[in-house]
């Protein structure tokens, strides 16, 4: 019998690998003193003023690294719910579904949950569309601070834009 959440695991472990790659790259750069602390006294304002001199630019591939772990984060998500209808339907999604985890802050309207959901989840049985729609940022109450919804919109940007 094979694990069918095999590739989940290997992308959430591909993103705590990159994960600590990124967390090596800032303290390596931290080490390297790219900012320095600057102030002087402006007899004027008869003020203390503290600023910040940037010194070394962050490096580029900070960005490409964040929108790897990002990939995989919002990949595995999608990858479970494509599981989630195997495991009800005994079939895979059809090439029309657009199967996915569905990410919404907002619970009904145009862009709401109950609106698109029903696409997002085609073929997952009820018990889990209740755990999955209770992770939803207007469900938990974090909205825009959901982690959900950060990794929602930060994946959307990396697509297009670069972090």
């Amino acid at each position: 019998m094979t694990d069918c959440l095999e590739g989940i695991r290997l992308k959430l472990r591909r993103a705590y690998k990159q994960l600590g790659l990124l967390d090596r790259e800032f303290t390596d750069f931290q080490e390297r003193q790219p900012y320095k602390l600057v102030g002087y006294f402006d007899p004027h304002l008869r003020e203390l003023v503290f600023g910040v001199k940037v010194l070394k630019l962050n490096p580029g591939i900070w960005g490409v690294l964040v929108g790897e772990i990002l990939h995989n984060l919002r990949s595995a998500l999608d990858q479970l719910v494509w599981e989630l209808v195997i495991h009800e339907t005994n079939e895979p999604p059809g090439p029309d579904d657009k199967t996915q985890f569905p990410i919404f802050r907002v619970e009904h309207g145009d862009r709401g949950y109950h609106r698109k959901v029903g696409r997002c989840l085609k073929g997952v049985g009820s018990r889990a569309r209740t755990e999955i729609e209770g992770l939803q940022p207007f469900r938990t109450g974090e909205d825009a601070r959901s982690p959900l919804w950060q990794l929602q919109e930060l994946s959307n940007f990396d697509k297009h834009r670069t972090l």
